[in-house]
């Protein structure tokens, strides 16, 4: 049902951040699949190993695009006008069209997840950090499917989210934060997993730098999950207009998806960075990069390359 209109709000009827919403959306998906397609080349054409971790990639990338699309879609709804000028049939849209989009964020971003952590089993081989490895994606795997459930049943019957009324019972706000602080977390622990191990490995100091580099990159996306919850809380507590103030969150929602999605190609870009600048990565040019990669036990704590990696990435 519409808000009543304040007074100060008359003139705003038009008043719409509808098309930076639709740009952004659309230009942070076309980001993360023009990446994603550029590894699948590295992954087909220069390694010729295209797994399971690609496969869960193009997954979260199709779900991705489907966030996108609801994104734009609410925009027709009245999404990203104040809340006074939205009609009661524009607000029963728009509900259920959230819950796909919500349904769209949280898969997508599980199947990221995952292709990142069924990466680091493909590629470590120290005896820890593979056991550490399978214990996040059990977390993870566990907590996702915890979350979708509670997702899909977020109000009993489903419909009182769009058609709100004295019947049925939704889930309190509590459980809402708990599942949102676990999400941060499992963030956390998927991208902060290798940055030790590549510190204690002996290689090249610049090899090495660009190794933190590239598997840092995930902590942008930590902070971007952090700075969407705060957002997230402005929604919840404080706004008497969320249909406006709640651009911010989707902003970050959206950025927040791909950027992950692009994190994750990027972990993979060491053979086309090997292929266009080899001296960046091993300036001795009597060293053979598959010769320091094929030797080695894998046992040593503080061991070569191959002792925590099986192969190029």
């Amino acid at each position: 049902m519409a808000s009543p209109i304040p007074s100060m709000a008359l003139l705003g009827e038009n008043e719409t951040q509808a098309p930076q919403l639709i740009a952004s959306a659309t230009l942070l998906w076309v980001l993360a699949a023009s990446l994603v397609a550029l590894r699948c080349y590295v992954r087909t054409k220069i390694v010729k190993a295209f797994g399971t971790e690609d496969w869960t990639l193009l997954v979260a990338l199709f779900c991705s695009l489907g966030h996108s699309v609801c994104l734009a879609t609410l925009t027709a709804f009245g999404y990203g006008k104040h809340t006074w000028w939205i009609t009661p049939d524009q607000f029963v849209a728009s509900a259920k069209i959230t819950f796909a989009m919500q349904v769209c964020y949280m898969v997508s971003l599980a199947f990221t997840k995952i292709s990142i952590l069924v990466l680091y089993l493909r590629i470590l081989t120290y005896h820890y950090a593979r056991w550490f490895t399978w214990s996040i994606l059990v977390l993870t795997v566990v907590y996702n499917l915890v979350a979708f459930a509670i997702q899909v049943t977020t109000c009993i019957p489903l419909k009182k989210l769009w058609e709100p009324g004295d019947y049925g019972k939704c889930h309190s706000i509590t459980l809402a934060w708990a599942l949102i602080s676990l999400h941060v977390g499992t963030d956390f622990l998927v991208f902060a997993l290798p940055t030790p191990i590549i510190v204690t490995m002996t290689m090249p100091l610049r090899q090495k730098l660009l190794l933190i580099a590239l598997f840092s990159l995930g902590f942008f996306a930590c902070a971007v999950s952090l700075i969407r919850t705060i957002y997230l809380r402005v929604v919840f507590s404080v706004t008497a207009d969320p249909s406006w103030d709640s651009l911010s969150m989707s902003h970050w929602n959206a950025v927040e998806v791909n950027v992950a999605i692009v994190c994750a190609c990027l972990m993979t870009m060491k053979p086309l960075i090997a292929k266009l600048w080899p001296r960046l990565l091993d300036p001795a040019p009597e060293h053979d990069p598959e010769d320091s990669v094929s030797q080695g036990n894998g046992e040593s704590p503080g061991g070569s390359l191959s002792g925590r990696f099986k192969r190029e990435l």
